[in-house]
């Protein structure tokens, strides 16, 4: 049998200790970096799109936003078009920390993949996307 979820699982837990270690001088964690890339990169998501674009539950997306507004990452307004909800803004504080795990997340990934040829790597770039697609 080929195991394809475990592998995927034991990437995905080895990628996050690896990129936890690169991030510690940050003062961040691989969990909380996928917030801060969407927000910089999105800013004004209420947390609904949050958590559909991440694909994690809004109970999840509300308690790291609650937690990335207290450590000063985000600040969160209500929304001028429904007041029930909000939207969220990435600080400087933020971007500042973004615009440096730029190279840190290259150089994880380049880790992981270091033993690939180029054609390899594309490869294996195109079937996880065929899957994530499957998947969504």
């Amino acid at each position: 049998m080929n195991y394809m979820f475990e592998k995927c699982s034991k990437i995905h837990r080895l990628s996050g200790i690896y990129l936890d270690r690169q991030l510690k001088s940050l003062g961040i964690r691989s969990g909380q970096l996928m917030y801060i890339s969407l927000i910089c990169g999105s800013d004004g998501l209420s947390q609904e799109n949050i958590a559909s674009e991440l694909k994690v539950d809004k109970s999840s997306v509300a308690r790291a936003v609650k937690l990335l507004e207290a450590d000063g990452y985000v600040r969160r307004t209500v929304s001028m078009s429904d007041k029930r909800r909000y939207r969220v803004y990435a600080t400087e504080k933020a971007r500042s920390v973004y615009r440096k795990t730029t190279d840190i997340t290259g150089s994880c990934e380049a880790h992981f993949t270091g033993g690939l040829t180029e054609i390899e790597g594309e490869l294996l770039n195109s079937l996880l996307d065929k899957i994530v697609r499957k998947t969504v």
